[in-house]
């Protein structure tokens, strides 16, 4: 579940936000960004989430082997439909957002906008066309980092602990 909830919140209101779909769902995964704002004082107070949203259209320089993260993108420079934004990624881009993602272990949270038609425009769907064409050939290789990453994980925690 993705909250995108960052300002104005207390901590207790943000606690009980994170809480409530675990009622529905016990299997549910949660962001982080549940009052996690500016206005906040400490932020260990809001140090809960099952996954950490990095944020938005950025990629971390660091690589974080421990921890579950995302990076949300879009296809365009938009949040929500403009039809005047025709400033698209390339296929090119595309990739290498998710390859650089993947690689350091991400997920790729990509944001495509709708019209008020419920039409996702054209340009949107020949990237993901050709981005999907590319996953069939080399998909693999993005699901095989993250695995890889885990079992890493896994090899350095048990010789840490010896």
């Amino acid at each position: 579940m993705w909250y995108d909830a960052s300002t104005y919140i207390l901590p207790e209101q943000s606690f009980k936000f994170y809480k409530i779909p675990y009622e529905k769902q016990s299997q549910v995964l949660i962001n982080n960004w549940i009052g996690l704002g500016i206005h906040y004082i400490n932020k260990e107070d809001y140090d809960f989430g099952d996954f950490n949203s990095r944020g938005d259209n950025r990629i971390p320089d660091e690589l974080f082997p421990f921890e579950y993260w995302e990076a949300c993108g879009t296809t365009n420079n938009s949040w929500g439909y403009k039809s005047y934004d025709r400033d698209y990624k390339s296929v090119s881009g595309q990739l290498w957002w998710l390859i650089n993602i993947a690689n350091k272990g991400g997920n790729y949270l990509l944001k495509v906008s709708q019209t008020s038609e419920e039409v996702i425009p054209e340009h949107s769907v020949s990237i993901l066309r050709e981005v999907g064409k590319w996953m069939k050939s080399n998909g693999e290789v993005i699901y095989d980092i993250w695995n890889n990453m885990m079992e890493d994980a896994k090899r350095r925690s048990y010789f840490i602990e010896l």
